[in-house]
């Protein structure tokens, strides 16, 4: 734990520092100054978003049922697991939330309407929390929705009384996921667990450690890793890379100890028999070593800030920022084979069709 520790402290301390390099005052400046920045409404990325939302939210209630109906089958969250979601309808799943990101930052709707379309998302999200005890990819959408949406809302400020309110808010929210993480091996128990929290206050007093309990799971996953690699494990140098790469066509029932062997989830945990999921860093060690693993989260900090840095202020691509954005979160629980189908599904398919699309419009004005 204490290696582990060291290791990815030094994660972050060079992927910061690999981000911060890129994104220095001057060449800052110069990306502000070569920036266009444009509040004119573009129906058409609203309508590409809208496409991708009613898409995506259709499968991702197919899927919801399917893991809803393997839980309380059980009464349990270890139904999920007997769950298939790889596959066209699982990917097709993730294309809700570029479908609520590409409408915020599209600029035509109206107030109440952004205000209706993120609550109907968010209480969509809750609900399946709710139900199924499945919390991980939920949270990050949340997250992400969140803070396209106040983003997007321009001048927001947080005055005193909207201070305490989120602040009531977060404390609930907080709660809701410490009731669903104690109980979802006996679902039934959610809902009576959760308002019994509410009326007496209890999880007023171990809030603070239910967090650093959460985020302790978390860190596990770096544990089991460095603990096993290489004395158990060998160093994969680039191997999970190579077998995620191919996961992009549907030949996973061909090879799938192939495909197996790239997540740490399907090698490391079942050996140590821990449900702690993935971890970027995680992995670059797993590929790399511990020096490797440093250098390669400086280039991953340096790649991420040189992708993103124009897309925040050029309001045509602030919805890519946004999914690349919901990517890099996945990555606190979540290794390289995780996040190759969300980065394509989320990222790279809505960001291409919309090329596409301004592409044929500027052909099509042209023409006339």
């Amino acid at each position: 734990m204490f290696h582990s520790a060291i290791y990815a402290h030094f994660c972050l301390c060079t992927f910061g520092f690999g981000y911060i390099l890129h994104l220095s005052p001057s060449k800052a400046a110069e990306t502000d100054r070569n920036t266009k920045r444009s509040a004119e409404p573009d129906f058409l990325q609203r309508n590409i978003g809208f496409m991708l939302l009613i898409i995506g939210w259709a499968f991702n209630v197919v899927t919801t049922l399917q893991i809803i109906s393997a839980t309380w089958a059980v009464n349990s969250y270890s139904g999920f697991s007997d769950v298939a979601l790889t596959g066209g309808t699982g990917s097709l799943a993730m294309l809700l939330l570029p479908g609520v990101i590409y409408m915020l930052c599209s600029q035509t709707l109206s107030p109440i309407q952004k205000n209706i379309l993120v609550f109907a998302v968010c209480a969509y999200l809750l609900a399946t929390m709710f139900l199924s005890g499945s919390r991980k990819l939920q949270i990050f959408y949340l997250l992400t929705i969140g803070l396209c949406y106040y983003w997007t809302k321009g001048n927001y400020k947080l005055n005193f009384w909207k201070l305490i309110t989120s602040g009531i808010v977060l404390l609930f929210f907080l709660d809701f996921l410490y009731i669903i993480r104690e109980n979802r091996m006996n679902l039934t128990e959610v809902g009576p667990a959760f308002c019994e929290s509410i009326k007496n206050f209890r999880f007023i007093q171990s809030i603070a450690g239910e967090v650093f309990a959460e985020t302790g799971l978390t860190f596990y996953a770096v544990v089991s890793i460095v603990a096993l690699v290489p004395s158990v494990f060998p160093f994969e140098y680039g191997m999970t890379l190579v077998r995620t790469i191919p996961t992009i066509l549907p030949v996973g029932w061909l090879f799938p100890d192939f495909f197996a062997k790239a997540a740490s989830t399907n090698v490391i945990n079942t050996y140590t028999e821990l449900p702690v999921g993935a971890s970027l860093f995680g992995d670059f060690y797993w590929n790399f070593g511990l020096f490797g693993g440093l250098i390669i989260s400086f280039l991953w900090g340096r790649l991420l800030a040189a992708g993103t840095s124009k897309f925040l202020n050029n309001e045509k691509f602030t919805a890519v920022y946004f999914t690349i954005f919901f990517t890099v979160l996945l990555g606190v629980r979540a290794g390289i084979f995780e996040l190759f189908r969300p980065f394509l599904m989320t990222v790279v398919l809505p960001a291409l069709f919309y090329h596409l699309r301004v592409q044929k419009k500027q052909i099509h004005d042209l023409a006339k």
